[in-house]
């Protein structure tokens, strides 16, 4: 963290709730990607700190929030057909308990622009989503609620962040212009390399 001592940060959860098979347990890349990501950009450190257990097992969605040690400033799911309905549920109860906590989805489930503001209407405790890659998507969201809140989702989608939607106040479902994909893969650190992952792989 390169905010000096006694600084207040914000706290960040990052989740990626997935399945274990027998004795297998896959990693949350998605999130490791997205952790990886930020952590590398000194902005986003002087400001934020994620939380270094990334959420990926699957468990009662009281049981996931309970355990988050410290109350988040931002929550992001990483959101698969598979675990749709678990990060919903957590992402609920944790606006229910923390009702400023940012709470943005990403992930194949809320990709089609059709059915994110269905989504975003009828389950108002989540606060945006992230279409396509999101690695810079949520580096650049983060930034912007830092310095001002609600500054990441403005009322015009040209001054929108590239890849995010969301309701306007005016309950408006705005998409901003998608981000194109990035070509040079190199930008993005690896969560295995990094540390990321280490805490996760040492249990």
């Amino acid at each position: 963290m390169d905010a000096g001592a006694g600084a207040l940060v914000k706290r960040v959860i990052l989740g990626q709730l997935g399945w274990a098979y027998d004795s297998e347990v896959y990693l949350p890349l998605s999130a490791g990607m997205l952790a990886a990501h930020c952590n590398a950009s000194g902005p986003f450190r002087a400001q934020y700190e994620i939380d270094p257990w990334l959420r990926f097992a699957r468990d009662d969605p009281k049981k996931i929030v309970d355990g988050f040690e410290v109350p988040p400033d931002v929550l992001g799911l990483s959101v698969y057909v598979w675990c749709e309905r678990i990060s919903l549920e957590v992402a609920r109860l944790t606006k229910e308990r923390w009702p400023d906590c940012l709470i943005v989805l990403g992930g194949p489930s809320v990709s089609d622009h059709h059915y994110g503001g269905k989504l975003l209407r009828e389950r108002p405790y989540v606060d945006g989503l992230v279409h396509g890659e999101g690695e810079e998507t949520f580096l650049e969201l983060c930034l912007a609620e830092a310095r001002m809140r609600g500054e990441w989702c403005p009322g015009d989608a040209a001054d929108a962040i590239p890849g995010v939607s969301y309701l306007t106040h005016l309950d408006r479902y705005l998409a901003a212009p998608p981000r194109p994909r990035e070509v040079n893969l190199d930008r993005f650190p690896s969560p295995f390399l990094d540390g990321t992952f280490d805490r996760l792989l040492a249990t």
